[in-house]
């Protein structure tokens, strides 16, 4: 409830995110030169990670050909 009610953020969170520093505060368990590694702060299931790209799109189908192996 805390996430569906609470107050939300502008702007893309993982391109925030990975713009700052803090990793551990940011959840992020590694950063690769293509992608970055995150724990889901409102997982569905324990242990749920998040592998996302470094390049910001709207698509999947957009992504370079780095990112999306």
């Amino acid at each position: 409830m805390q996430f569906i009610e609470g107050e939300k953020e502008t702007g893309c969170i993982f391109c925030t995110r990975l713009d700052r520093r803090n990793d551990r505060e940011d959840l992020i368990l590694h950063r690769a030169e293509f992608c970055a590694v995150f724990l889901n702060k409102y997982p569905y299931s324990h242990g749920h990670l998040m592998v996302v790209p470094k390049q910001h799109t709207d698509s999947l189908a957009d992504l370079s050909p780095e990112c999306s192996a």
